[in-house]
């Protein structure tokens, strides 16, 4: 099983950061120049007693362009931030996506092949067990035949001995009468 990594920081986010930070870095540095020239008119219209002059009044209309671009600039900066942070979110959320599928994908077939070998495992048992048991009923059969046999022979035997016995004994008793009857 392999699991991929996912990059919690992808380059798509890191460069977004980036370039956020130098637009902030623009704003700050237009907004800056900005007061500086209302400052400067302020500081000019200051000295002039009677009425301002048409110096400050271009001034403070610069300076009020400038406050205006540098308010649009920024709000764009931060639009494409927002919009560059969405996107690189989005990519990160999708690369642990897969990644939990791709995980999920081998976990499934990993315990596909683990079902499958125990399947295999457990037809080779019965069929070992079976095997094994066909032989033990064989060999019981073929040792209960053995044992007839030499069952039947002995009987054969014994009853063949008996006989003999028999016979002998009844040869012996008419012998034995035939002595006794001769001494009386």
């Amino acid at each position: 099983m392999s699991l991929t990594a996912v990059n919690p920081n992808p380059p798509a986010v890191e460069h977004n950061a980036t370039s956020l930070r130098e637009r902030i870095a623009t704003v700050a540095s237009s907004a800056s120049k900005a007061a500086d020239a209302v400052g400067a008119a302020v500081s000019s219209g200051a000295s002039s007693t009677v009425s301002l002059s048409s110096t400050a009044l271009h001034a403070l209309e610069s300076a009020g362009e400038k406050t205006v671009d540098a308010v649009e600039t920024g709000a764009a900066a931060l639009a494409h931030g927002a919009e560059d942070l969405a996107v690189g979110t989005w990519d990160t959320l999708k690369e642990g996506a897969t990644g939990v599928a791709h995980l999920a994908e081998t976990a499934w077939g990993d315990l596909t092949a683990g079902a499958s070998a125990l399947e295999k495992l457990g037809a080779a048992t019965v069929s070992t067990v079976e095997t094994d048991v066909g032989d033990l009923v064989s060999a019981a059969k073929s040792g209960a035949s053995e044992l007839g046999s030499a069952a039947s022979s002995t009987y054969d035997t014994a009853s063949n001995a008996a006989s003999s016995l028999s016979s002998t004994a009844v040869f012996a008793a008419a012998a034995g009468e035939k002595t006794l009857r001769a001494m009386v």
